[in-house]
């Protein structure tokens, strides 16, 4: 976890070990900043955002729900 006044990042270790296809693939990762919660981001891959297009027959993929 890197860490300085206001943020901190934090990916878990064991999730990017346990990748079967690190060039498909997507991990969460937390961002806490020193005055709000804290906030998970999705971080993908390009191959699983074109998997992902395919898998549900869309011709983009946009942000999930908040």
């Amino acid at each position: 976890m890197n860490k300085n006044n206001s943020i901190s990042v934090e990916i878990n270790h064991n999730e990017l070990q346990g990748l079967k296809d690190p060039f498909n693939a997507n991990v969460e990762v937390l961002v806490t900043f020193k005055d709000m919660p804290t906030v998970t981001i999705i971080v993908g891959t390009p191959k699983n955002l074109e998997y992902l297009m395919v898998k549900d027959r869309v011709n983009f993929y946009g942000p999930g729900l908040p």
